[in-house]
């Protein structure tokens, strides 16, 4: 392990540390929640780690099955901008699917 791979092991670990979720992923395949392990092995040679990706969220307001083109990150955001002339519309929330 170089010194930039071992600042990002720390990284991963100290997340773990502070009670973050981690991932582990074999080389070829997808990455896994390491559920219910209370201690890792951190086995840096044949295992990549990384801590769980935080699903992104956003608002955006729909019609008819369309979606405006235009995000927002709160619901109140989206709601201001919302035609008020139109019926139909409403105000949804997206999050993202992270695989």
């Amino acid at each position: 392990m170089n010194r930039e791979e071992t600042k990002k092991a720390i990284a991963v670990m100290q997340a773990y540390v502070d009670g973050k979720q981690i991932e582990a992923a074999q080389e070829g395949y997808q990455y896994t929640l390491q559920e219910g392990c209370d201690s890792p092995l951190w086995d840096w040679s044949l295992y990549s780690y990384r801590v769980k990706p935080e699903p992104i969220e956003c608002w955006a307001n729909v019609v008819d099955g369309h979606t405006c083109s235009t995000v927002y990150m709160t619901k109140e955001e989206a709601d201001e901008m919302r035609p008020k002339m139109s019926d139909g519309w409403t105000t949804r929330k997206f999050r993202e699917v992270i695989e």
